[in-house]
């Protein structure tokens, strides 16, 4: 239990962080759903397509204008002041180098997929990396205090306002450009607020950290990082040489709900447990037991979530995007597999930062990479969009076992361990999916509003009562942290 097995003090900070990062991420996911759902209508899917093509290429290269500069800084606690204006430096060499870059290669990327539009899109992606670059030393420090509060509400209010200017600019006939307006306003208004929440500004003559340090903290993360991201990445550039902007519209808006309850949970815990994995990195037994605690939480929700897409696609889909987005379905169905592995093999990579392990991180991540690419590949030969989503969900499937194996073994445990984790969410479920089945059947000639409402309900009670069943003393637990936590989230600042 986290108040018999952790100190008060930490227990109140970790349960703290975690509200305040859940505030954050939830309001974040609610933003852009709504935001999405009327670009959905106003926009057409070349539109998304033309955003996803230039996304591929600049997606890679902002990788290198972060570094992993900002886990290093929640990584090591002995940094100076000068040590910080040092580092934000080095963040605005790299974001003017990579905003550089990208405004150099939009000519080439237009060139290769015959799409003018493509110049003016990728340059003013490219002045995203600038602005993204400017916040990771504000951003660091806050998560290194687990000062998740104001990094909420700076998250919150730079989406709603760059949510407006894009409806706004989509209005009147924007198209692609409203798109555009939302990633542009949003970075920008974040640095600028993360700036006046951490109270920081650079000062003093600067000085990096070890160059030991540097390179080998940041580097294997970075590396990880690049490779991971073409494993990621390589469905988009096959569709969008191969099928053009329209299918990778298709294709894109499927990966992006399917990866929303994932993006959410994983977000929550990820930035919370590594500064506090930090700080007990020499006692794996209790590295062990948070990241228990965490991963079963997540894994209740996204594991019924990802049932819900599986046999709600169609129902999902219409309430969100309307009638036109109906391709997406069966993309969507096979990609909702994923939601069972996905937040399982990516947990494992904060606690592989924790105990300073980015190099084990690289390896199983290298390794990953290339069933990834394989299962990607051959899918695609065989069957297009819906191969590729099937492929993809295979090749997940085959590297669960060994990334939680080589976890397991670093922290001392067994494999037996995990599957006991994940046993009740795994229940809960499956007793979801037979409520939605029974729900889908009885109702094959019902609308779909009706359909929808219908199901959403019901799973929704059944997931309550298996959860409150199956897992009651967790219920218990996290209702009595919640309990002492109210009175003290207005101190996470």
């Amino acid at each position: 239990m986290f108040d018999t097995k952790l100190k008060g003090s930490i227990s109140l900070k970790f349960g703290s962080s975690v509200v305040w990062s859940g505030i954050d991420l939830l309001s974040g996911a609610s933003i852009t759903l709504v935001v999405m759902a009327a670009l959905a209508r106003l926009l057409s899917p070349a539109d998304f397509g033309l955003l996803g093509i230039a996304s591929i290429f600049v997606g890679f290269i902002s990788l290198f204008s972060t570094a992993g500069l900002s886990s290093l800084i929640v990584q090591y606690r002995d940094i100076t002041e000068r040590q910080h204006t040092g580092l934000f430096c080095v963040s605005i060499v790299l974001g003017l180098s990579v905003a550089t870059l990208v405004s150099v290669c939009a000519p080439w990327l237009s060139r290769v997929y015959r799409l003018p539009q493509l110049i003016p899109i990728t340059v003013a992606l490219g002045v995203t990396m600038f602005f993204s670059a400017l916040a990771i030393v504000p951003r660091g420090m806050l998560q290194r205090r687990m000062a998740f509060r104001p990094i909420a509400l700076a998250d919150i209010a730079s989406g709603v306002l760059a949510g407006i200017a894009a409806i706004s600019v989509a209005v009147k006939g924007g198209q692609y450009w409203a798109l555009i307006t939302n990633i542009v306003v949003k970075s920008a208004a974040l640095s600028a607020l993360l700036f006046i929440n951490a109270g920081w500004l650079p000062s003093g003559r600067p000085q990096l950290p070890s160059a030991r340090r540097l390179l080998g903290f940041s580097g294997n993360l970075t590396l990880f990082n690049a490779i991971n991201y073409w494993a990621r990445n390589l469905d988009n550039l096959l569709i969008a040489a191969a099928l053009g902007p329209v299918a990778l519209g298709i294709y894109t808006r499927a990966y992006a709900l399917m990866m929303y309850p994932v993006q959410i949970f994983t977000s929550i815990s990820d930035p919370v447990l590594h500064p506090l994995l930090v700080d007990v990195q020499n006692d794996k037994a209790r590295i062990k037991y948070l990241y228990f605690r965490v991963l079963k939480v997540v894994a209740l929700s996204t594991f019924s979530i990802g049932m819900l897409l599986a046999i709600f696609p169609r129902e999902i889909v219409y309430l969100l995007w309307g009638n036109r987005w109906q391709a997406v379905v069966p993309i969507l169905r096979y990609l909702s597999a994923v939601c069972w592995i996905q937040p399982v093999v990516a947990s494992t990579g904060v606690v592989f930062m924790a105990l300073g392990r980015a190099d084990l991180l690289l390896r199983i991540g290298a390794i990953n990479s290339v069933v990834l690419c394989a299962g990607i590949v051959v899918g695609f030969k065989y069957g297009r969009l819906e191969g590729v989503a099937i492929g993809f969900a295979i090749a997940y499937g085959l590297i669960v076992l060994p990334t939680l194996q080589l976890l397991m073994c670093t922290l001392g445990g067994r494999l037996g361990e995990m599957g006991a984790v994940l046993r009740g969410p795994a229940i809960v479920a499956l007793a979801v999916a037979c409520t939605g089945v029974v729900i889908k059947w009885s109702a094959t000639n019902s609308e779909i509003l009706r359909t929808s409402i219908l199901g959403l309900v019901s799973t929704g009670l059944v997931f309550i009562a298996a959860c409150l069943w199956l897992e009651r003393p967790l219920m218990i637990e996290l209702r009595a942290l919640a309990t002492r936590l109210i009175p003290a989230l207005n101190t996470n600042q």
